[in-house]
């Protein structure tokens, strides 16, 4: 399970640096805030 979590923050970051980096979707942004949305209540 914890690495599970390591994971995932893992490809967070990475998708957050890319965003940051390109922008290059609204819709993969958009999909990375309903992820965080789901991913948020599991963490806690």
């Amino acid at each position: 399970m914890i690495i599970i979590v390591l994971y995932f923050k893992k490809i967070h970051d990475f998708v957050a640096n890319e965003v940051s980096r390109m922008k290059p979707m609204p819709k993969f942004i958009q999909e990375m805030l309903f992820f965080n949305k789901i991913k948020k209540p599991q963490c806690h």
